[in-house]
This record gives C-alpha cells, structure tokens and sequence, in this order.
C-alpha cells in the first residue's frame, strides 16, 4: 500500500512497440503474464492512473483486446492504443521499432510521467514492478538493467514456455529461476563476450566472467531503461530511440551526466530474459589460435575490448554516451546463489583486467596511459585488418561444411553450392 501512496501524484506508464502475429503472441503469452505476478502490476491501483501503452497495428490490438490475460492486467493499469502502420517495404525493423517507441515516449513526456520502456520478447522475473516503486521512491530518475540475448529454444525449453499457446494465468518466476535459465541459454552473441572464453567477440556489447557454478559478473554497454523519470527531461529528444543497442543513446541525450541515473547491479533486484531465435546472429564458433596465445593472446582481448568501449561511449553515437561510459563501470553480479567468497575472487581479477584494458579512458581514470596502454592502440589499429581474416575464415569454414555435406548426399547443399556456381557465372536458373 505504501508504494500506491507514493505513486499516487505521478504513475507508471509501461510502452511496448509490435506487429505482426510472432511478436504479438511473445507480447501476451509470456510479457503480459509475466506482468501479472504478484510483484509486479498488481502491486499498483489502476485509480492512481497506470497505464500500459500499446504500440502496434489496429488487427494486433483487437487480437490483444480477446486475449485471456487482457482482461487481468487491466485490473491494474489501463490499456491504451497507440495506432502504428506496419512497417513499409524496405524499412528495417528495428528503424520502424523506434517510430513507435517516440510516440509512445512522447505519451510519457507530455504526461511527465515515469516511462517504462518493454519489449514483446521479454519475460520479467516477480518483483519486477515492486523493484521500481522502490527506486521511485528513492529518487531514482533513470534506472537501466543489462540486456542479456538469449537463445529462444533453450530458454523457452528450460521454463516450458509455448507463445502461440494463449493462456491467461500469471507466469510467476523468481529473480533466481530466471537468472539461472538465462545461464543456461546465452545466444552465441553473449557466450563470445567471455573474456577468457574459447574466442572473444571482435566487438563486444559486454564483457563477463564466470563466478563458479554461482552466476556471471558482468559490466555491459547494452542496457534497458526500465525507468525514466520524464518530470526530470526537460527538452524531449527522441533521435536517440535506435540503433544496434536496445537504448541507443536516447537517455545519455535526455538525462543531464549529475542526473539520479541509477544502474542494476544485483540480478535479485531486477532481472528479466530477453530472446530471440537461436539461428539470427549465431556465430561461426570455434577457439581462436591469436586470442589464445600465451601474452599476445591477452593483449588481444584487451585491445578489442579497448576498441569496443571507444565505439560504445564515444564514436558510435554523435555526441557520445555518458550513460553507458558509467554504466561499463557497475559490476552486475547475475547469480543463483548467495554471496560467498568466491564472488570476491572474481571481481578482482574483473578489475584488473577493466583497469588494464580501458583503465585510463575511464572517467575518473583509473590509470594513466602508458607503454601499455600505447601497445593496446597498436594492436587497435590492426583489429580491421584481423576482423577481414576471421570472416574471410569463417567463411571457408562454412564452405568446406557445405562442400562435405553436398559429397554425402545432402540435396540442400548441392542446391546451395550450385547456386552460388550459377551466380559466379551470370548463369540465370
């Protein structure tokens, strides 16, 4: 009752951006009741005017509209329809996304509400919605939690999951449950962001480290903003509502760097597995020879790492992104199991490593440069040169798997491989 009261002058409003039949079905059979979870939206009063803002299309919201889940989760907050075309031919999805997301964040802005920005393919652990009534609470104004991908299958396997099924029942899940499957189904994008894994990403949205069999630390460049505070946005820019990353650098444009931004760093706190199928993305692993090096290997790793957090907080966006420069600082601990010492072992050897790579890049630096930090930018200025080879690797990889499977018979194969043939030799089929 205590959160209602302190709710009451200014509510929540959640947005989520959608279409088509897949995403719609992730929107209400497992976001929606996962949103009906005793810690979550029925911790609020729909009278102190909560909403859940609905971006799709008109047939994706009558579909909604006769879901079973519908009509419980407006026992909490109300439902309204922000109308939104599908995307036209050509336009790339995540580009149409955003459209939908500055209608929907003008809705919050004009409303000086607190936003809450979802996405269909989410699935909250309980507590969620409890955890930001608590951070509200203590003045928290943007509040940002890691964005993990995972891989559709596995997840969906460990926690049964059927979204084509329609169900109205909560999904109740704990922070524990989720972080534990979520362990258990990293898309291959997350496995290579493992620093001392069998290959390092060439360009890295995080970097982590394994904590026994407890969980991951994580510091990220990828996160959610699960909480705006728009009473503190004082002019509403919306250009930064894209791009690679779910926040693109919408809230390092809108929150001023002595903001109250406060950054998830314990998985019991919030948590939620994000998804998406196993095959989008996947990487063409395999152990890197250069990476796993005695000394050069590491230098390596440190240099792409380097490399990485240049891109993230400087180059990748025009004015930089002060969000994500102190949000790679917070050490997220992803665990399944309480503290022991074993957590401070990892984060030492964590912070050596962040110190060693981009130590004297951060702000305050840890560090000043030095002879090895100048080594680290040398190898940088390779790093193209070596990306080039590794796909033009991977590449052949692929190829010598097509040509052995096409001499064992494999009719899709041949077909494949006649038609890139064709193609080399103007040959229309």
């Amino acid at each position: 009752m205590g959160d209602r009261v302190l709710l009451k002058k200014r509510p929540i409003f959640f947005f989520v951006v959608f279409w088509g039949a897949r995403f719609r079905c992730y929107f209400a059979n497992v976001l929606l009741r996962s949103l009906l979870a005793p810690g979550n939206l029925p911790v609020l009063a729909r009278s102190d005017g909560h909403k859940l803002l609905v971006c799709c299309p008109e047939d994706d919201w009558f579909a909604v509209r006769a879901h079973p889940a519908f009509a419980a989760v407006t026992c909490h907050v109300e439902l309204v329809h922000i109308p939104l075309e599908p995307p036209p031919h050509g336009r790339h999805p995540v580009d149409h996304m955003s459209v939908g997301h500055r209608h929907a964040a003008a809705v919050c802005f004009d409303a000086k509400a607190y936003g809450s920005l979802l996405h269909p393919d989410m699935l909250f652990a309980d507590g969620f919605v409890a955890s930001l009534c608590r951070h509200i609470a203590e003045g928290t104004q943007a509040l940002l939690v890691p964005a993990l991908r995972l891989a559709q299958s596995r997840l969906f396997a460990n926690f049964g999951l059927d979204a084509d099924r329609d169900a109205g029942d909560a999904l109740v899940f704990s922070p524990r449950a989720i972080t534990a499957a979520s362990i258990e189904s990293l898309h291959d994008e997350i496995a290579e962001c493992e620093i001392d894994g069998p290959r390092f990403s060439l360009l890295p949205n995080s970097v982590w480290w394994r904590a026994c069999e407890q969980g991951l630390l994580v510091h990220s460049f990828s996160w959610s903003p699960l909480l705006i505070d728009y009473s503190a946005v004082t002019q509403h820019v919306t250009e930064g509502l894209g791009g690679p990353l779910a926040d693109g650098d919408y809230v390092a444009r809108n929150m001023r760097p002595e903001a109250q931004i406060a950054f998830v760093a314990d998985s019991d706190d919030i948590v939620f597995a994000s998804w998406t199928p196993d095959a989008v993305g996947a990487r063409d692993g395999g152990r890197s020879v250069l990476q796993n090096l005695p000394v050069f290997g590491q230098a390596l790793r440190r240099a792409i790492l380097r490399r990485a957090y240049r891109y993230y907080t400087r180059e990748l966006y025009p004015f930089g992104d002060h969000v994500k420069a102190k949000g790679f600082r917070v050490p997220l601990k992803f665990h399944t199991r309480d503290f022991d010492r074993s957590w401070d072992a990892v984060e030492a050897t964590a912070g050596r490593e962040i110190a060693a790579a981009v130590g004297d890049l951060l702000e305050p630096p840890l560090c000043p440069p030095s002879w090895r930090t100048r080594v680290l930018d040398w190898i940088g200025f390779a790093l193209p040169a070596y990306e080039s080879v590794q796909r033009a690797l991977a590449s052949l990889r692929f190829i010598r798997r097509r040509a052995i499977a096409a001499l064992c018979g494999d009719a899709d194969a041949r077909a494949w491989i006649l038609d890139r043939l064709r193609a080399r030799l103007g040959i229309r089929s």
